[in-house]
């Protein structure tokens, strides 16, 4: 049984800190507040922090997200899921240019709210962008003594997609795919070097990306039903603007639920309210 303790401004954030670490549900897990937390006089003097102790509840794992995450979850256990990245950005870093200040990782050509306004390539990718691509990946892959084939499909609208095919490639994909996310980043630094247009690229591992497209629909609907059932609205927890617009999308036709993202990332989530609510 999985138990974590946690301390922040309120027991509120509390809670969701320790939910994200342990990539658990609000229904999942029991909570217990260990001290309330206080904002001290005028705010600053004496204030104390709230802390919580959290348990995973036994049996609580959700099917759809353990079938998802099992890979990752056994690269977790070495303490070696981060060493992509280490390597990755090592050899980013290593070469002319370093990284590209003006990208952040969790905007590569995502766009929640309004994905019409996201970044597109028109017509055939630069066939030596797509080679420096693969080329750095495979490198990042040999120095960390992984075993693994590269297939690479061209997508109608010119976006590169990119599968690692392999064994056992949880140390690829990491926690929730954020290894696999931060790679993606790193690939497409790596191949956007220089003057010209720029190529997107979509990085895969074991397939783990329609993998979780389908556990958060699926999530998406189960949560769906509960809001209606309770007719009072579910946080979600939080996501990347890639995952919340799959929970949008996947609800966008139910006439019964609305749906909207609220708060800052990295916290930022998905709210399903019932609309007669």
């Amino acid at each position: 049984m999985r138990v974590i303790e946690k301390s922040a401004r309120t027991v509120d954030e509390a809670v969701a800190e320790a939910l994200r670490e342990l990539g658990a549900r609000r229904d999942q897990v029991e909570i217990e507040v260990l001290e309330e937390g206080s904002k001290g006089l005028f705010g600053l003097l004496g204030a104390k922090q709230a802390r919580v102790r959290v348990r995973v509840k036994e049996g609580a794992a959700d099917p759809a997200y353990a079938a998802v995450t099992a890979p990752a979850e056994r690269a977790q256990t070495t303490g070696e899921a981060g060493r992509a990245v280490d390597v990755a950005r090592d050899a980013v870093e290593g070469a002319d240019g370093g990284l590209d200040s003006e990208w952040e990782i969790s905007g590569d050509f995502a766009d929640e709210e309004a994905p019409e306004k996201a970044a597109r390539p028109a017509g055939p990718p630069d066939e030596a962008r797509v080679a420096r691509a693969r080329e750095f990946l495979s490198g990042v892959l040999e120095r960390m003594d992984v075993d693994a084939a590269l297939e690479t499909r061209i997508a109608e609208d010119g976006t590169v997609h990119i599968n690692i095919v392999g064994q056992d490639l949880g140390l690829i994909i990491g926690r929730r795919g954020q290894t696999l996310d931060a790679l993606q980043f790193l690939v497409n630094q790596v191949a956007n070097r220089g003057e010209g247009r720029r190529v997107r690229i979509i990085l895969d591992a074991e397939g783990y990306r329609a993998r979780r497209a389908q556990a958060l629909a699926a999530l998406a609907r189960r949560m769906a039903a509960r809001a209606r059932r309770l007719r009072r609205k579910v946080a979600l927890e939080p996501m990347n603007a890639v995952e919340r617009r799959i929970v949008h999308l996947a609800l966008a036709g139910d006439p019964d639920v609305e749906t909207y993202s609220e708060g800052e990332e990295p916290h930022r989530r998905v709210i399903i309210a019932p609309r007669d609510a």
